[in-house]
């Protein structure tokens, strides 16, 4: 895997929600090409030893992501199609399924260059992203 920026977020999250030695996290990649995407790892709380990562949603610019208060969802940064087979960044909303694959449910545009955070709000119907690229913010309703 190239050298890429990845994130932890939702390691403290889906930790609160199991009380198992073991914990599994999902981390993003904004590699180019085959490496970029969201990969899922696991954390031994026993002995400190992480899992090698497991890619397990090949996704674009997959740079952050925030856990649903329910832990039933995850939000990530991304790069997403538009009209005239151009990209704009953007954020994608997952299900977590019992085996924590991922299945896409939504997508939206920021309408920016680089979306750089987003966060549920505190129901989880709310999601919400930050652009660095264009100086924006905005949300968007989660189906339920």
């Amino acid at each position: 895997m190239k050298t890429t920026l990845v994130t932890l977020a939702a390691l403290a999250a889906l930790a609160s929600l199991a009380p198992a030695e073991t914990v599994d996290f999902y981390i993003g990649s904004t590699a180019k090409g085959s490496d970029g995407g969201i990969y899922l790892a696991t954390l031994d709380e026993s002995n400190g030893k992480v899992s090698p990562p497991k890619m397990v949603v090949d996704l674009s610019n997959a740079g952050f992501q925030a856990l649903s208060p329910d832990g039933k969802s995850l939000l990530s940064t991304s790069s997403i199609s538009q009209e005239k087979g151009t990209r704009s960044g953007g954020m994608s909303l997952f299900s977590i399924g019992k085996d924590r694959t991922l299945t896409l449910t939504g997508e939206t545009s920021a309408k920016g260059r680089g979306p750089c955070h987003v966060s549920f709000d505190h129901t989880g119907q709310v999601a919400m992203f930050a652009d660095y690229g264009g100086g924006s913010v905005g949300s968007s309703l989660v189906g339920k």
